[in-house]
């Protein structure tokens, strides 16, 4: 890691769970790098454009190739960050995830799980510590590191849960 690259503050996060903590290395694009790259699109696809009205059908390719020059230099336009080094772990499943060195983002920025299939957004910050573990969704999740807890937490004697005790006509033995 060198000067002009410094380690940015960054977590994962997922909406309902405590977002994780991520490192990123990376530096910044300049603006005039930014700009050059969208220019150099931009005057690409209005070159290319022309020449693929003589392909059948005539009108779509060129406004297909437009159309995807102004997507592709507006994402080379926002883009400035150029990764050099990333590691984090899913906030849900605690896979890794990763991001390949020399690749472009702008932060705030989105990850899929390649275990789980969830979108993570990857946002400046710094993600709380759990201590122990945490209570979210359908039960708790320990912290990593911690001991597993036992799955058992019914009392001695009960082999089902107890039933809900909210009442409903359909649910009732009642006859009109």
């Amino acid at each position: 890691m060198d000067a002009a690259s410094p380690e940015l503050q960054v977590r994962l996060a997922l909406f309902g769970y405590p977002p994780t903590a991520a490192r990123l290395i990376a530096h910044r694009r300049s603006k005039t790098a930014c700009r050059g790259t969208a220019l150099l699109i931009l005057i690409g696809s209005w070159i290319v454009a022309p020449l693929t009205f003589f392909i059948p059908p005539h009108l779509e390719w060129p406004i297909a190739i437009l159309l995807g020059g102004a997507y592709l230099a507006r994402r080379a336009w926002t883009r400035d960050l150029v990764v050099v080094e990333f590691s984090g772990t899913c906030v849900k499943c605690r896979a890794n995830i990763g991001i390949r060195a020399g690749a472009t983002l702008a932060i705030p920025h989105t990850l899929t799980c390649a275990r789980c299939g969830h979108t993570l957004v990857l946002e400046y910050g710094e993600a709380p510590e759990t201590t122990g573990s945490v209570e979210v969704g359908n039960g708790p999740i320990p912290a990593p590191g911690a001991p597993p807890e036992p799955d058992d937490t019914r009392p001695p004697g009960r082999l089902h849960p107890p039933r809900n005790s909210s009442w409903s006509p359909a649910g009732s033995g009642w006859v009109d």
